[in-house]
């Protein structure tokens, strides 16, 4: 998997949790360690909008509306991926990133 997947993935998430919740509450879920798949990792989000993952670090927001929730993900290097939310629990987050469904789950 790609820089550019990764990221994706990253913001894939991050947009979950903006979609399915207010943002504080979302916010406040998506903070910790996230498995991304066998290939792209972990992937772990910072309570002050930072995330870091093997090979990519940079800052993630929660954009909501009544049609959908989207995380987006932005590198440090300045690309930014938007990942739509299609379902989030505790333990899981399913998201759309450029077409592609992920599924991440939370590390224990």
């Amino acid at each position: 998997m790609n820089k550019a997947k990764i990221t994706a993935a990253v913001l894939t998430l991050l947009l979950m949790f903006t979609v399915f919740g207010c943002s504080s509450s979302l916010e406040k879920g998506i903070v910790g360690s996230w498995h991304m798949g066998n290939q792209a990792g972990n992937v772990t989000f910072h309570d002050d909008g930072t995330f870091e993952n093997q090979s990519v670090t940079g800052t993630w927001t929660i954009v909501e509306n009544q049609e959908k929730k989207v995380l987006i993900l932005t590198s440090d290097d300045g690309e930014s991926l938007p990942c739509k939310i299609e379902d989030m629990s505790q333990d899981a987050i399913q998201a759309r990133v450029e077409g592609d469904l992920m599924i991440w789950t939370r590390t224990k």
